[in-house]
């Protein structure tokens, strides 16, 4: 009932909700039907393509920050989780070091490049588009962010450089306009991207291997510190864009995370 909907609406030359499943995507999109039992061959991922999208998006589905969205906003965020990884098959390169394993580097590129293109077949604005392409663009970089992060928690001066790059590229996207914003979209992200780490395994069974859940907990618990974090990252990148060459990030015995600085 639902393809066949969305399939009399493009035939008719009108654009489809935002709120389609998965399931219909595929059926409609021959760029999400090659998803389909594609097998990932990557020790943190277990499931097919496929299956790993539709465990994303079942645990966006049950995560608080994104069901207390506005309507539209969730919407939206949904349709970027159920695109985000598209373009992993055109990425697919055989691991250097790993027999049998495969990596995707750049796939979050691809994966834009070809939202991009089924987007403009969804009722969206511009706007909208650009906050969908954002998403899928920077999912990827923003679990780099929080591995740097656990390598040094306490950046300072030129390591900031790659926080300054990431929080700006979330400056650009549509709702940062305002500081609170801007930290509503970068928490936005990484809750996106605990959820696609998370999606690593089948989080519904309990017989999943015991190395790859212990991994999959140390990667989202780095988020989570990252998370913590951002405001004083946040003010630590600004000072340092304003001519404070001692910015720093430092951590209080406490665990929490405020901005410091030498200058006087």
């Amino acid at each position: 009932m639902e393809y066949a909907a969305a399939r009399a609406n493009l035939e008719a030359g009108r654009k489809i909700g935002i709120g389609v499943s998965y399931d219909c995507l595929e059926l409609l999109f021959p760029q999400v039907a090659v998803m389909k039992g594609f097998d990932q061959k990557n020790e943190r991922h277990r499931l097919t393509l496929d299956e790993h999208t539709k465990e994303v998006d079942r645990l966006l589905n049950q995560d608080l920050d994104v069901l207390s969205l506005p309507p539209r906003k969730k919407g939206l965020v949904l349709l970027a989780a159920k695109l985000h990884d598209i373009g992993k098959p055109d990425t697919a390169t055989p691991h250097k070091n790993k027999e049998g394993q495969m990596t995707y580097i750049g796939h979050e590129k691809r994966s834009a490049e070809i939202a991009r293109d089924i987007l403009d077949y969804f009722d969206l604005d511009e706007t909208e588009k650009k906050f969908v392409l954002t998403i899928v663009a920077l999912h990827a970089k923003s679990l780099s962010v929080a591995n740097n992060f656990r390598n040094n928690d306490q950046p300072a001066g030129k390591q900031l450089g790659f926080y300054g790059d990431f929080l700006g590229e979330i400056r650009e996207m549509p709702g940062s306009e305002t500081d609170d914003g801007w930290v509503e979209n970068v928490r936005l992200i990484l809750t996106i991207t605990k959820a696609d780490v998370r999606a690593g395994i089948d989080n519904q069974i309990t017989d999943n291997p015991a190395d790859i859940v212990a991994k999959i907990g140390e990667d989202v618990a780095g988020i989570e510190r990252l998370e913590s974090a951002i405001p004083a990252i946040m003010m630590a990148v600004i000072a340092k864009r304003n001519g404070d060459q001692t910015a720093a990030v430092l951590k209080e015995e406490s665990g929490s995370y405020r901005y410091a600085t030498k200058q006087r």
